[in-house]
């Protein structure tokens, strides 16, 4: 049976790598621009220390909101959409070929159950022999229909375990996107063509984009079995 092998895949070693990425390209896209200046302007600079109070709002350059947008928002979106689009393709194949194998193990289990059991015709002359051989087979049919049946349920488990976690992470990516593309598109327009944005409208669209983070362990809580068990194991 087909499974996605992930303790062969995400080794330790691939999963560092991939936290040390993020963090080098959040680095590269917020603490640096934003420590060394380079994200906005020098007139915003010079406003921001006469009156610190005042320039509270993110104001940015037009390099840095197409370049920051980009890299932190557009191109690992794209990757998570193609990603899940593939996963979705494998999950949906995997659904038709389970379904397939149960179906051809149930009819396997039926013609097995439904075999007719050779007698002798005189049955008064019967030896204990024959009886015994009669029992074994007889044994032996619903060992195999209990097999059949076990691997049908064992595969019809693991289908929905598969599926669970593709919706998961399904939902998960859709709340992620939804909620930082207001953001992501108003930062490079705004910049771009210098636009002007009310503080409410900016204050929504940031919140928004925070909400995310509130909005993930409701998620995970109401999709994940494990995560809820893990949840009730910390808090006892």
């Amino acid at each position: 049976m087909f499974s996605f092998s992930l303790k062969s895949r995400v080794t330790p070693a691939r999963v560092g790598v991939a936290v040390l990425t993020c963090w080098a390209l959040s680095c590269g896209t917020g603490f640096v621009p934003v420590f060394t200046g380079a994200y906005t302007s020098m007139e915003y600079l010079e406003r921001s220390r006469l009156n610190s109070e005042e320039c509270a709002d993110l104001v940015v350059n037009k390099w840095f909101g197409v370049l920051a947008g980009i890299v932190s928002f557009w191109l690992p979106g794209s990757i998570m959409v193609y990603v899940y689009f593939k996963v979705y393709q494998v999950t949906r194949r995997l659904r038709h070929e389970e379904r397939r194998v149960t179906v051809n193990l149930g009819k396997k289990a039926f013609l097995n159950s439904a075999r007719p059991s050779e007698s002798n015709h005189n049955n008064s002359s019967m030896s204990s022999n024959s009886v015994s051989v009669k029992l074994q087979r007889q044994g032996s049919r619903l060992s195999a229909v209990l097999e059949t049946e076990n691997e049908v349920a064992a595969t019809e488990q693991h289908r929905k375990r598969e599926s669970g976690a593709a919706k998961t992470v399904g939902i998960v990516m859709g709340i992620f996107l939804a909620c930082w593309l207001p953001f992501f598109i108003w930062m490079p327009l705004t910049a771009v063509f210098e636009l002007y944005t009310p503080p409410i409208v900016y204050s929504g669209i940031l919140w928004i984009g925070y909400g995310n983070s509130v909005v993930n362990p409701f998620v995970y809580g109401f999709f994940s079995r494990e995560f809820r068990a893990v949840i009730a194991k910390t808090c006892r």
